[in-house]
């Protein structure tokens, strides 16, 4: 069961090091149509999830190993957002990094919980995807556990937008 990864290249963030927050299986509130990860079953909740002292230790052991990396990418097998234990990770995270942006890769469904906004505003970059503002499209293609209200999901992440310091990247499907 890896935790970390990489450091791997990435065209928009530079070199990474990556945090599989779900490394047992795949755990995903959606199931997107264009998903690089096998289909599964969809989850509101990561299973076994790794405790924020396994993810520190073997973060440390990344970092000595390969040195500072451009950024530190909290991302899952699956949705980042659903790990129990976010705001101490972000906050562990933030206290032993030197040089590195905190990014997560997100499927932006965690705009709908403000407890998860209000850990995300202690990141550096924060790229949230949004892959139709119809809600009849967007449930097609994002297959999701539980039927959001657009409205309110696009007023949260614009409102996030207004009050993040750091970089927010939206990724829109075309």
């Amino acid at each position: 069961m890896a935790i970390i990864f990489g450091p791997v290249t990435s065209r928009r963030f530079g070199s990474s090091l990556g945090i599989d927050l779900s490394p047992e299986q795949k755990c995903c509130n959606f199931d997107c149509l264009y998903c690089e990860l096998a289909p599964a079953k969809v989850r509101a909740n990561i299973a076994n999830p790794p405790s924020v002292a396994q993810v520190i230790t073997e973060l440390k052991k990344a970092i000595s190993t390969h040195g500072a990396t451009d950024v530190i990418t909290l991302t899952a097998n699956g949705e980042p957002t659903l790990y129990p234990y976010l705001k101490e990770l972000i906050t562990q995270i933030n206290a032993i990094k030197s040089t590195q942006k905190v990014l997560i890769l997100s499927n932006g469904s965690g705009a709908m919980d403000k407890g998860i906004l209000e850990s995300l505003k202690e990141l550096d970059i924060v790229k949230f995807s949004l892959d139709s503002a119809d809600p009849l499209t967007y449930r097609k293609i994002d297959r999701t556990l539980a039927k959001p209200d657009l409205s309110t999901l696009i007023a949260n992440m614009s409102q996030f937008a207004r009050e993040f310091k750091g970089e927010l990247v939206m990724e829109v499907l075309v």
